[in-house]
């Protein structure tokens, strides 16, 4: 069961890796076509959609930290009496994802998370 997660999360991280690795290297592009974009119709989607997806995986990887740290140093003490906590605190770290997801109404999709861009631009 252990491996099982430990290979998930490995996956998933370095999905993220790569994502992460490909937004920096386009940002060059973007920000190039950020200018015309804006001419064009007075908005820059594309610029919008870069930056909530790269403040998105961003976000999210520091929340995930947080929240490995904490369930795995008490996993690890709870699981020395009772193993099966640990293995239910492993479980739970992977939904954790979902779950601030849904607080904050993130979708990690670019358009559908402009508005949350915004109001975190104004305060």
């Amino acid at each position: 069961m252990l491996v099982y997660y430990q290979v998930k999360f490995f996956i998933v991280y370095f999905k993220r890796l790569l994502e992460v690795g490909f937004l920096i290297s386009i940002s060059p592009l973007v920000t190039i076509t950020y200018p015309i974009d804006k001419v064009g119709d007075g908005r820059a989607q594309a610029y919008k959609a870069w930056l909530t997806r790269i403040i998105y995986n961003i976000f999210i990887q520091l929340i995930h930290a947080i929240v490995y740290v904490v369930f795995i140093f008490s996993a690890a003490e709870i699981a020395k009496t009772v193993p099966i906590v640990g293995i239910l605190f492993l479980t739970t770290l992977s939904r954790t994802e979902k779950i601030i997801k849904t607080t904050f109404g993130l979708k990690g999709k670019g358009f559908s998370d402009e508005k949350l861009l915004d109001k975190l631009k104004k305060g």
